[in-house]
Formats: C-alpha cells, structure tokens, sequence
C-alpha cells in the first residue's frame, strides 16, 4: 500500500495495484500535507499486521502523529512559544520532516527555513528552539559584523531584520519591518542598528 498526502489536508491509502484512493481522512484542517514520515513499531508477524505511527506535516505550524488506521494520536503546533519558531512569520508549513533510524528524533524544515528536532516519544522540543533559523523567502539584502561582539544582522525581502550569535549560531533578536529593507548596518561603537 501507499499512503498519500492530499492538498486539501487528508492523508489516503493506495492498495497496491489499484488506481483508486481509499479511506481518506481530514489530518491537516484546511491546510495541504507537505511532509510525511513513517515509523514501523513493530515489524509484521505471520500473525500479526505491522504497526507504524506516520507523521504528518502541512500548514499553520501543524505535525499530527497518526496510527495505523489513520487515526490521530498526537497533534503538535509548533507555532507555540516552546518550540521557538517565529510567530506571525508566514503560514508556515513543514516542507520535510524525518525520522532517525531508531525512531528517537523527529527531524523537521519549516518552508520559513528553520530546523528543529523533537523527541519523538515525549513530543517535547530537544534543543530549547530550532536547529537553524533563515528568512522566509526572496532575497537577502543586508549582512554585517558587529563592529565590537561576535555577532552580525541580517535583513531581507522577507520584512525582517534579525540579529545573530556568531558563537552560539543562534538567533538573538526578530524584529518585523514594515517594508522590505534595502539595507541594514551597524553604526561604528555597535550601540544603534540603521535600517
């Protein structure tokens, strides 16, 4: 069988063999699936059918844990403060989401270009915050050093200005223009940003 991700938010089975999609179910409410993953539990007996959990990603900040019979078990919004992504970003939706071999972490890319791992059992975010975060879409149009602290700006097509930590790699600041910046620097002691 295939397991199929429709755009307008249900998840379907495809039986081997046939063209005809069966037992669709609404997952993702009124946002497209853009990401599934699958985790085998427990492999097939002669006995026994397998049993898997598949994770779903789509909009709105959305990943859903499903089980065998396409029924929810667990629903994340990664849009909360817990997990760190930036709020009023765009309607994010999870363009990749992966499982490690030993189905521990839950690996996922947001289409705002963030990374971010979640423990798998507890649902519970690993790294205070995502892996990596980036702007939402078009150009980059202002980068520069700190003139004093490891750090440097960034500012873009996107309508946002961001301040990171070059040591940590981490984001510190997230601030949203009202219009796309052409240019951003420092001025020269590092005390006033110039958009």
């Amino acid at each position: 069988e295939f397991l199929v991700g429709l755009p307008n938010g249900f998840v379907a089975l495809l039986p081997l063999g046939e063209l005809t999609l069966t037992g669709p179910q609404s997952i993702i409410n009124g946002h497209p699936v853009t990401a599934m993953a699958c985790a085998v539990m427990r492999e097939a007996t002669i006995e026994e059918p397998p049993v898997f959990k598949i994770v779903v990603g789509g909009g709105d900040s959305q990943i859903k844990f499903i089980g065998s019979e396409l029924d929810i078990v667990t629903e994340l919004k990664l849009s909360r403060d817990e997990f760190g992504l930036v709020k009023n970003a765009n309607a994010r939706g999870f363009k990749s989401i992966s499982l490690d071999k030993a189905n521990r972490k839950l690996l996922y890319g947001t289409s705002g270009g963030e990374i971010g791992e979640i423990d798998f059992e507890t649902c519970a975010d690993m790294n205070e915050g995502p892996l990596v975060y980036s702007h939402f879409k078009d150009a980059l149009r202002a980068m520069q050093h700190h003139p004093i602290r490891q750090e440097c700006l960034t500012a873009g097509e996107d309508k946002t200005l961001r301040v990171w930590d070059l040591t940590t790699h981490k984001q510190m600041t997230y601030v949203t223009l009202p219009d796309i910046a052409a240019s951003a620097c420092y001025a020269p002691n590092g005390q006033i940003i110039v958009v």
